[in-house]
């Protein structure tokens, strides 16, 4: 397993995830993947993620984000 990160949605910010091969932004209370390298792009055009149990996945880079919980956290 890889490491889990825990991101509050209310903070904007960007966050390099899996060593760089995505991006990760926070803003206005959404999640979006700003940057992939993989080649089908699937988590980029998910687009924004604001409520809980949405996710973003990216199965190339074996990266998912995922909203949990009433205080609204982004987990890696």
């Amino acid at each position: 397993g890889g490491e889990e990160m825990l991101y509050p949605l209310d903070v904007d910010g960007e966050y390099i995830l899996n060593g760089g091969t995505n991006r990760l932004v926070i803003s206005d209370g959404e999640a979006y993947m700003d940057y992939a390298d993989c080649p089908d792009k699937t988590c980029k055009n998910t687009g924004r993620i604001s409520r809980t149990g949405e996710r973003i996945v990216c199965l190339p880079n074996r990266v998912y984000v995922t909203v949990v919980g009433a205080d609204e956290e982004v987990l890696r």
